[in-house]
């Protein structure tokens, strides 16, 4: 037995108890075999009258070899005993040991997995290839390890597509309690948006995001995702449940501090932040480009067609109002009733006009590029020659943008497949470069176009 390893092995109460019982146990059968054996030779000797001393002296001989033997077998037996619970508790201890290594090695591995994304399916065969190796040392289903929620996800279908809503209203107040100092009052920016998932389907995502705007170092909440071919037809179905949550809030979300004190915070919904087709989708409103399509003023649109396009000529009309909105006396320019309408909102001034990306780079900018590119002016003539394509196109191959920009800028060829990062890149920084430095007789025509065009769109946006 190592004595080492048994002083530094940690035993209970309990443990020494037993040790201590068994160790009696032992004395005492040791000795009932000792009077045992004295009560066998006494009855032996008494059987002669005579008893020789010699006789007598081989007796006590006898029982003091006897008793020095049960001694030693005494003495044996509780070594062998106190060894062999000693390899016992130090198995014990090993296997302690070596449990809580699994579970540290467990817990790096769940860490790592969650860390870098790991998806299921990979760590399910990595799970195979340890377990042939190391038994039992990692489950077979990776939900175990994770500890993914058992809870159920419902998904509604709706719309000949799919919704699933995450909730606000947890999910605020879950982020509420984290912090150290609770507000008294947040604002809600809310953004709806479509996305396509493939570049060859027509399936799409329009999720409902959120933002607290008090709290901007926290990342943006997903209410709700619908997934279908084409956008979300049904609007009580598609932003219901968001609608009921946000009237809900209008009462406050009661939350717990960290401090344990309980508090009410206000909470209100400060704007909808969509683009173009969104905004007209959410307000149930004629799209953009029609001619009732103005979100901000009572103008009517003119079609023209030699340009194809719907203009709004004249700055000077009536404004739009939010009680004028609700009573649904813009005639066209109402097309179905919205959810948004529940909520104690300006359907006019909290619903802003704030999308550079169709106004400015698509909207403007793309029609300038394409028009000197392509000749589309009409009776201008700005078309562009093949020469001067070239020229533009090697100058921006050499463009050295920003670190801030992670794209690189592509040649006047690709016009029609840059992506939109890009595309604001080209609009923004790229045109007033090429403009001035590429084509100086034309540089009056196109600054004043830039100029024109921007502080118009500018003024609208305002």
């Amino acid at each position: 037995m190592d004595l080492k390893k048994w002083t530094e092995m940690k035993r209970s109460g309990g443990f020494r108890r037993k040790v201590i019982a068994k160790y009696r146990k032992l004395q005492e059968t040791s000795e009932n075999k000792i009077i045992q054996k004295k009560c066998d030779i006494g009855n032996k000797t008494s059987g002669s009258v005579h008893v020789f001393s010699n006789c007598q002296n081989t007796v006590t001989e006898t029982d003091r070899s006897q008793e020095s033997n049960s001694c030693s077998f005494s003495s044996d037996l509780t070594e062998t005993f106190l060894e062999e619970a000693s390899n016992e508790d130090q198995e014990n201890w090993c296997e302690t040991h070596t449990e809580d290594e699994n579970y540290e090695f467990r817990e790096n591995i769940r860490q790592w997995a969650v860390k870098c994304n790991i998806p299921q399916a990979h760590l399910h065969d990595l799970f195979s290839i340890v377990n042939k190796r190391l038994p039992f040392v990692l489950p077979k289903d990776p939900r175990t390890l994770l500890k993914t929620n058992a809870l159920e996800i419902c998904i509604s279908s709706i719309c000949s597509g799919h919704y699933w809503h995450n909730g606000l209203k947890i999910q605020l107040k879950n982020i509420l309690e984290e912090i150290i100092e609770v507000p008294t009052q947040i604002s809600l920016n809310i953004n709806i948006d479509g996305l396509p998932i493939y570049n060859s389907s027509r399936h799409q995502l329009w999720p409902i995001l959120c933002n607290i705007f008090e709290l901007s170092n926290i990342s943006p909440i997903v209410i709700g995702i619908y997934e279908g071919q084409s956008k979300p037809s049904d609007l009580s179905a598609y932003l219901g449940p968001t609608v009921s949550e946000l009237k809900e809030l209008e009462n406050g979300l009661d939350v717990t501090t960290k401090q344990g004190k309980s508090c009410k915070v206000d909470v209100k919904v400060r704007a909808f932040l969509c683009d173009s087709p969104a905004r007209a989708l959410i307000k149930g409103v004629a799209n953009f480009n029609a001619k009732d399509g103005c979100l901000k003023c009572t103008i009517q649109g003119e079609y023209s067609h030699d340009t194809h396009t719907v203009t709004f000529p004249g700055t000077n009309h009536p404004k739009r109002t939010d009680n004028d909105f609700r009573l649904k006396k813009y005639g066209n320019h109402h097309k179905v009733d919205s959810p948004l309408l529940q909520l104690s909102i300006d359907m006019i001034e909290d619903i802003p006009v704030s999308d550079s990306l169709h106004l400015i780079h698509l909207g403007i900018m793309k029609r300038l590029l394409r028009g000197w590119r392509d000749g589309n002016f009409g009776k201008l003539k700005t078309k562009w020659s093949a020469r001067d394509i070239d020229k533009v196109s090697s100058f921006l191959s050499k463009c050295q943008l920003p670190k801030e920009i992670h794209r690189s800028v592509r040649t006047i060829e690709v016009l029609a497949i840059v992506f939109f990062p890009n595309k604001k890149v080209y609009y923004l920084e790229c045109l007033l470069i090429i403009s001035k430095t590429s084509f100086q007789k034309h540089s009056k025509f196109f600054s004043g176009i830039l100029l024109m065009r921007y502080l118009k769109t500018t003024a609208f946006i305002l």
